[in-house]
């Protein structure tokens, strides 16, 4: 979404209801979600975040000084992101072995009832090595 979208969004879920004034700039949007975020202590989780430009530009300020105790929870593939937004714990996760994604891989695609010996694993193994080999480790790749 783009940040006005993103920050509506936030605003939605802090709020229980739909953002008021879907015409509000940007800057109106941001100002609304400060004060409801300064009313009371939050988790604040933004998952996936692929690009730090945003944080910089307008929602940093916005979403940083809310009340006193409150925490942003960020996950992302990229250690620049966390470190753009001003992380200071980052918990890398490893990536898993072929071995480990095999059997993840396996788990999702199997049917109920189904075992990897079933002919129908069989004919996918081929099909099925290559693409874990192409997630490279990563849990969240080979569960889509």
């Amino acid at each position: 979404p783009n940040h006005k979208d993103l920050v509506r969004q936030i605003l939605t879920e802090v709020c229980k209801s739909s953002a008021e004034n879907t015409d509000c700039s940007l800057t109106d949007l941001c100002t609304q979600l400060l004060n409801e975020l300064s009313r009371e202590k939050n988790l604040l989780v933004l998952d996936d975040v692929g690009e730090v430009k945003w944080w910089d530009e307008e929602i940093g300020g916005t979403l940083m000084p809310s009340a006193i105790g409150s925490k942003i929870l960020i996950t992302s593939r990229k250690k620049y992101v966390s470190e753009g937004m001003g992380a200071f714990y980052m918990h890398e996760l490893q990536e898993f072995s072929f071995h480990q994604s095999w059997y993840l891989f396996v788990k999702e695609v199997l049917r109920e009832g189904q075992t990897e010996e079933d002919s129908v694993m069989h004919k996918i193994k081929f099909v099925g090595d290559g693409i874990v080999k192409k997630c490279g480790g990563l849990t969240l790749v080979i569960k889509m």
